[in-house]
């Protein structure tokens, strides 16, 4: 779709990859990267659930209790 190879765009940053875009564009657009819901990642799955090591072990012991 881009014209380019997938390692080439594997190796550029989001930063060049909107640079690239916006420069290429006619007429001259921002290029908007947007994030939705969910992404891969525990962290972005539990969002304000992630919890601390620490509390995590704390709560494995009053489990097993």
């Amino acid at each position: 779709m881009t014209g380019q190879k997938a390692s080439d765009i594997r190796n550029l940053t989001l930063t060049q990859m909107r640079r690239n875009f916006e420069v290429k564009s006619k007429p001259k657009r921002r290029l908007r990267i947007e994030s939705r819901f969910p992404l891969i990642g525990r962290g972005n799955v539990m969002r304000d659930k992630v919890v601390d090591h620490d509390t995590v072990e704390i709560l494995l012991n009053q489990s097993l209790r």
